[in-house]
C-alpha cells in the first residue's frame, strides 16, 4: 500500500529523497501531525483546563535534567555533524550540492540528522512545562508557532532531502540551541546564577541574526551552481522570512515594553529581556 507520503508527491509533486522513503516517520506524516495536535490540544485546551483548579507542579529537577540533556545532545550532534560535513566531510562552507549519495558516510549523516530533528520534537517540553508551572503568559503564539513549524521540517526535508547545502544551516541552528539551552539549564538554579546571566539580552539578537545569516547563505545556489537544486532554496525562503519577521516583532515589542515600564518607575525583573522559548514580556522571573 502506497504511504501517505507517495500521495504527496503525487498530488504536489514534490520531490522525494529516495535514502529516506520507506523510513516509518517521514513515510507516514500522520504521525508528526498526530504529536503536533496533541501537542496543541493539550498546551492551548486540556492543560490550562486541567491546571485552573490546581497548584503549579513543582518541576525545577525535571527542568534542569531537560535543560542539561539538550545542551549535551545537542553540542554531541552537533560535533558529530562537523565531523561528517565541513570538518571531516570534505563539504563545502560557501555551496554544498546535493547527490543522494548512499555511500556510508552520507547515510550516517542522515541517521544522525534524524536524531537531531527528533530532539526538536522533544522540545515540545518546554511548553509542556511551561502548562504544569501555570506559566500561561509564556505560552505565547510565537512560541507555538515557532515549535510546531520545526517539528514540521522534521518530516518535510528529511522526506525531500536534509543533506547538502542545508547542512550550514543545521549546524548554524544547533550550535544557537546549545547557547539557548544552557541559558535555561543554567537560570533554572536560581538567583543566585542571575548574575552570571547577563548576556540573555542578546538571545534574541542571536537568533534574529541567525535567520539573516541563514537566509543570506541559503540563498548561494540561486546565484552559483553547486549542485544543489534551486526549488529546494525556495521551498526553505518563506518560512525564513516568517521567523524572521515573528522574531523581529517580538524583539521590538519587548523593548517598548521594557522602556514603558522604565517611563512609569516600574523595574523588570531578569532586566526586562526576554526569549522566544521564555516570551514574558517584562522579563518575569522564572521560579
Amino acid at each position: 500500500m502506497d504511504g501517505e507520503t507517495d500521495l504527496l508527491t503525487r498530488w504536489f509533486h514534490l520531490p522525494q529523497d529516495p535514502r529516506t522513503k520507506d523510513w516509518v516517520m517521514v513515510k507516514y506524516p500522520s504521525i508528526i501531525v498526530f504529536l503536533t495536535g496533541l501537542y496543541l490540544y493539550f498546551v492551548k485546551v486540556w492543560g490550562p483546563a486541567y491546571m485552573k483548579s490546581r497548584q503549579p507542579y513543582d518541576l525545577k529537577l525535571a527542568i534542569k535534567i531537560y535543560n542539561g540533556l539538550n545542551v549535551l545532545l545537542s553540542a554531541g550532534f552537533l560535533a558529530v555533524v562537523l565531523s561528517l560535513t565541513y570538518i571531516g566531510g570534505g563539504y563545502s562552507l560557501f555551496c554544498q550540492g546535493m547527490t543522494f549519495s548512499t555511500d556510508k558516510k552520507s547515510l550516517i549523516l542522515l541517521e544522525v540528522y534524524w536524531w537531531l530533528r527528533l530532539l526538536r520534537i522533544a522540545d515540545y517540553l518546554d511548553t509542556v512545562f511551561f502548562v504544569l508551572r501555570k506559566k500561561f503568559n509564556q505560552v505565547s503564539t510565537l512560541h507555538v508557532v515557532h515549535h510546531c513549524l520545526v517539528v514540521f521540517d522534521c518530516w518535510f526535508w528529511h522526506r525531500i532531502g536534509t543533506d547538502g547545502h542545508t547542512s550550514f544551516i543545521i549546524c548554524l541552528n544547533t550550535f544557537v540551541h546549545v547557547i539557548m539551552y544552557t541559558y535555561y539549564f543554567l537560570s533554572a538554579f536560581g538567583p543566585r546564577f542571575q548574575r552570571y546571566l547577563w548576556w540573555k539580552k542578546y538571545l534574541t539578537q542571536l537568533q534574529i541574526t541567525q535567520f539573516i545569516i541563514a537566509m543570506i547563505h541559503g540563498a548561494i545556489p540561486l546565484f552559483y551552481d553547486c549542485g544543489y537544486p534551486r526549488l529546494y532554496v525556495y521551498l526553505a525562503m518563506p518560512q525564513g522570512v516568517l521567523f524572521l519577521y515573528l522574531f523581529v516583532q517580538f524583539y521590538v515589542d519587548a523593548y517598548n515594553e521594557k522602556r514603558r515600564k522604565e517611563a512609569y518607575g516600574i523595574k523588570p525583573s531578569n532586566d526586562g529581556y526576554a526569549t522566544v522559548c521564555t516570551p514574558q514580556i517584562g522579563g518575569l522571573k522564572q521560579d
